[in-house]
């Protein structure tokens, strides 16, 4: 009953305005006959009193949602939305969409770079889209609306709002920043160390330590030990899919998932992911015109996997249902690996054969006669010899690239050398298919200063990115400033129980 009503209307030419090139990608991918300007839609916003200060940041993110949502899969076809704030301890209606309505969730205390309440805002706004208009069988396909769907808010939030900025909570308090490294553990002996528990046989165990938010917030004084941390959403989502990445294949009913963990995980981040890598494999363009393709197709209708395989690949104009098939059917996981060993190469010496002729001699240096040609007086000679003397050997370069899982995509490599010029190759599905290893071997005149694979980004499932990039020169300082954080935060902590048990 207490509820503050706020009104507002999301505008397209206002977006168009703010995001132009997003509109002029849109424009390229799907050609000048197809409309994509949108419909202006009035917002209702009911707000709780104590939190009126966020209402114009509830109505940008619901905007946000409407505009890039309609902008790639087709416009939101009503034209109202009503936007709801639980109450304060209703926090269990928070975060569920209806078709023209749904409810956020948010707290006091926050900016918009921590995406509270930006980020429930546009999910849920989006599922306007996935599945309040393409309307799948979620206990059949969670992942055709649920994936969808978090595969778009994270594009949504990294455009609108930029990384997200980490924060810890004492006591639902909101401090910037993240501990460099967890708390101590040690099992019995860490408990009793630590003060969290004494166990004394014929007494209730103590917990004279017991965390609280006074005296966590106390032992980390975060101002002195915290690190500030910001994110792409787009690699949050690979961070939560590499959680279980081989427990079950997407595409399976929701009560034959191994558990709720595989259930979660398959459904919304790594279909975000998966569609991520889509996108890389068949390009921008081609990806949209697929999925909007699909949107336009199955709108309003009840769609199941085969359905978006099909009118993806229709709409995108490529065949890609080998990778369909992997992707989403299988727990097939990619992960490729770079090494590189790059040395001067040896001068040849020993007796080598010409073309089929006799056999030769090279020794490794100048040849005894002719150093006897050389006088003492000719200078021009002795200059000759000193600067073949500085003539140095080309490098001789050797990179092996690994395909160490099952899952087969076109490769793309880079090597750098030290001017700073490069080359580009690309290690194909069916070299990969054939030798899940490739070499390449050359001297070069100039150093190589790098070797990376997947330069540009365009697959997010390597399940190791580590070995996924080679240096000839080693960043010695960064593992350093690390390290010696992690220490004063270790030190820091330990000082304090000491303290405390002193």
């Amino acid at each position: 009953p207490h509820y503050v009503v706020n009104q507002a209307t999301c505008r397209f030419s206002e977006w168009a305005e703010e995001f132009p090139e997003e509109v002029a990608i849109a424009r390229a991918a799907f050609g000048q006959d197809v409309e994509i300007e949108l419909r202006d839609v009035d917002i209702t916003l009911l707000i709780q009193p104590e939190r009126v200060e966020q209402a114009d940041r509830h109505v940008r993110a619901t905007e946000a949602a409407l505009f890039f949502y309609g902008l790639w899969f087709g416009e939101y076809p009503y034209e109202h939305l009503t936007v709801i704030d639980p109450a304060w301890g209703g926090r269990g209606a928070g975060g569920m969409e209806y078709p023209t309505l749904f409810t956020c969730g948010t707290k006091l205390g926050t900016t918009p770079d921590m995406y509270v309440p930006e980020s429930v805002t546009v999910h849920e706004c989006g599922h306007q889209f996935w599945y309040g208009l393409v309307g799948n069988n979620e206990f059949e396909a969670a992942w055709l609306d649920e994936g969808f769907n978090s595969y778009t808010d994270s594009e949504v939030l990294w455009r609108v709002y930029g990384p997200q900025r980490k924060t810890t909570e004492y006591s639902r308090i909101a401090v910037n920043g993240r501990r460099m490294t967890g708390i101590p553990a040690g099992g019995k002996f860490g408990d009793w160390a630590l003060g969290r528990r004494w166990e004394i046989e014929g007494y209730p165990a103590l917990k004279p330590m017991r965390s609280s938010a006074f005296l966590d917030l106390w032992r980390d004084q975060p101002w002195l030990t915290f690190q500030s941390a910001y994110d792409d959403p787009r690699w949050n989502d690979r961070g939560s899919y590499l959680r279980q990445p081989q427990g079950d294949p997407v595409d399976k009913h929701a009560w034959e998932y191994r558990d709720g963990g595989t259930y979660r995980v398959n459904s919304y981040p790594r279909t975000a992911v998966l569609l991520r890598t889509l996108k890389g494999l068949v390009g921008n363009e081609a990806f949209l015109r697929g999925m909007r393709h699909y949107a336009k197709t199955w709108r309003n209708r009840h769609p199941y996997p085969d359905d978006f395989f099909a009118a993806f690949q229709e709409g995108a104009g490529v065949d890609c249902q080998w990778f369909l098939e992997d992707a989403f059917r299988s727990v097939k996981q990619a992960d490729w690996g770079v090494e590189v060993s790059q040395s001067r190469a040896a001068k040849p010496a020993g007796w080598f054969q010409e073309g089929t002729g006799p056999f030769m001699e090279l020794a490794d240096g100048d040849d005894e006669e002719e150093e006897d040609i050389i006088h003492a007086g000719d200078e021009q000679a002795q200059e000759e010899e000193d600067s073949d003397e500085d003539e140095k050997p080309p490098w001789a370069v050797s990179v092996v690239l690994s395909r160490k899982q099952d899952l087969c995509l076109p490769l793309t490599w880079r090597i750098t050398y030290e001017d700073d010029e490069s080359e580009t190759f690309e290690w194909t599905r069916a070299e990969q298919l054939e030798q899940n290893w490739h070499r390449r071997a050359f001297e070069s005149d100039r150093k190589v200063s790098s070797v990376v694979l997947d330069p540009d980004s365009r697959y997010w499932i390597d399940a190791d990115m580590s070995d996924n990039a080679w240096y000839a020169e080693k960043d010695e300082f960064t593992a350093l400033r690390w390290s010696e954080r992690v220490l004063s935060q270790w030190e820091h902590m330990l000082l304090w129980y000491m303290s405390v048990g002193g």
